[in-house]
């Protein structure tokens, strides 16, 4: 099956104390260019293969953490995996090993010995070995300027159906929850990041470590069944205000 890959990265200098506020998302009037922003740009110049197109999920998600002391974040992770279910409406399960869809590996920091272990599992996503050595070469060198980091693996039928994250657990608490929430959110079809986009977490300057309700009402647009995998801007600004209407009829509610 031809895959591409994307790359999903929390940048450095991202973090502050602030804590995610509520928002007046619905009257928003960026939302839907936002979305657009988040959905369809891409974060990385080497990712550029299907740019301009909806990404998501079109199975069921099997999701499991690994690595180093895993179990210290086993609740936080937990909780997080079932509300994006919730939020999206798609079937995501949590698992203790086996065959996963979604690795979370918590790593001692974010380096290519780090990650080496791991190498096996991770390389699957890219197209070819060439590709797989520049980019560990990238983050051994610090050139993807990355806290955390995430990787998804997407058909040419725009359907990601992988997704590897590496946690780093030498930035602090506050990181490692900013980094679950955040990485895991856009393996799920969210891939870029843009500073013009607020209040959010896609945003290499946020405050926030949690979802903001713009945040999770651009997941929800996500798996909207108005919304199709390849679409292009013009098709989701087209299909985009029946969605949100639809949406408005069903807030989400924790």
């Amino acid at each position: 099956m031809p895959v591409v890959l994307l790359i999903l990265a929390l940048l450095l200098g991202a973090i502050s104390p602030a804590r995610a506020q509520p928002a007046a998302a619905w009257a928003d009037p960026r939302l839907v260019d936002d979305f657009i922003t988040i959905a369809l740009g891409r974060e990385f110049p080497d990712e550029q293969t299907n740019a301009g197109r909806l990404v998501r999920w079109t199975r069921p998600i099997r999701v499991s953490a690994t690595g180093a002391r895993p179990e210290e974040w086993a609740d936080a992770f937990a909780a997080h995996v079932r509300r994006l279910s919730r939020i999206t409406g798609h079937p995501i399960e949590l698992r203790r090993g086996g065959e996963v869809d979604v690795l979370a590996v918590f790593v001692p920091t974010l380096t290519a010995a780090a990650i080496a272990p791991y190498a096996a599992t991770y390389r699957r996503l890219f197209s070819d070995e060439a590709r797989f050595r520049t980019h560990m070469d990238r983050i051994e060198s610090g050139a993807l300027n990355a806290i955390c980091l995430a990787n998804m693996r997407v058909t040419r039928e725009f359907a990601v159906v992988a997704a590897v994250a590496f946690i780093p657990l030498d930035q602090g608490p506050r990181v490692v929850r900013q980094c679950i929430v955040e990485e895991l959110s856009q393996a799920l079809g969210l891939p870029n990041d843009d500073d013009a986009v607020a209040p959010s977490i896609f945003n290499d300057r946020s405050r926030y470590v949690e979802l903001t309700a713009k945040d999770i009402l651009m997941l929800r647009l996500l798996y909207h069944p108005a919304l199709r995998p390849g679409m292009n801007a013009a098709e989701v600004r087209a299909a985009a205000p029946r969605a949100l209407a639809d949406l408005r009829r069903r807030p989400f509610r924790d």
